[in-house]
C-alpha cells in the first residue's frame, strides 16, 4: 500500500514536472517567414515607405502566457533597427519564456517608436504596435529557438502629432467660430 502511493505521488511529480519547459525565440523580423514584412510610416509625407535607422527607431517585443492581449512583461531588451535594410528588426539576443506549459499559447506585442525613452512617453514622436498569438504547437519544450510562424505583416508606426500643432488647431476653431458669430 505506502509502495503503491509512493509510486503514484512520484508519477504525477515526474508528469508534472516534464510538462514545464522553455520556449525560446528570436526577436527579429527580417527573415524570410511567410507573413513578414518591413516597419512603414502609416502616415505623413513618408507613408507606405521602410522606417530607416536614421530615424531613431527603437523597438521592444513583450509577452504573455496565454491567449490573452495583456502584455506580460519584455522578453529582450531596446535596441534600434540594424542594418538589414530599412524597416527590419532583428534582436541581438533569444528571450525565452520560462515556466512554459507545453499547452499554452504565447502572446506577443511588438511596439515601436521614436523618440522619447520608452513606447508611450510623453516625447514620442512616432509610435506603432502589433499584437498576436503564437499558437503552442510552435514551440518544442527545450527545442532550439524557433522563428515567428503567425506573426501578421503590416507593422506601422504614426508620427505623433506635436502638442503645439493640436493647440493651434483649437485656437484657429476657437477664432471661426467667434467670427462666425460676429457675423
Amino acid at each position: 500500500m505506502k509502495r503503491a502511493l509512493i509510486a503514484s505521488v512520484l508519477g504525477i511529480a515526474a508528469s508534472v514536472a516534464s510538462s514545464y519547459g522553455q520556449a525560446s525565440f528570436f526577436f527579429d523580423t527580417y527573415l524570410a517567414q511567410p507573413g513578414y514584412s518591413p516597419v512603414t510610416w502609416g502616415s505623413g509625407p513618408l507613408a507606405g515607405s521602410a522606417v530607416a535607422d536614421s530615424a531613431g527607431v527603437f523597438a521592444d517585443l513583450l509577452w504573455a502566457y496565454g491567449s490573452t492581449t495583456a502584455d506580460a512583461g519584455l522578453a529582450v531588451p531596446t535596441h534600434t533597427i540594424p542594418g538589414y535594410g530599412p524597416g527590419w528588426i532583428g534582436g541581438p539576443s533569444l528571450a525565452t519564456a520560462n515556466n512554459w506549459v507545453a499547452t499554452q499559447n504565447i502572446t506577443f506585442t511588438i511596439e515601436v517608436w521614436a523618440g522619447g525613452t520608452s513606447f508611450g512617453s510623453g516625447q514620442n514622436t512616432a509610435t506603432g504596435s502589433l499584437t498576436w498569438v503564437e499558437p503552442a504547437s510552435n514551440f518544442v519544450a527545450g527545442g532550439p529557438p524557433v522563428a515567428f510562424s503567425a506573426y501578421p505583416g503590416g507593422l506601422t508606426i504614426n508620427p505623433v502629432p506635436e502638442p503645439g500643432t493640436l493647440a493651434l488647431v483649437g485656437l484657429g476653431a476657437a477664432a471661426l467660430l467667434i467670427a462666425r458669430r460676429r457675423q
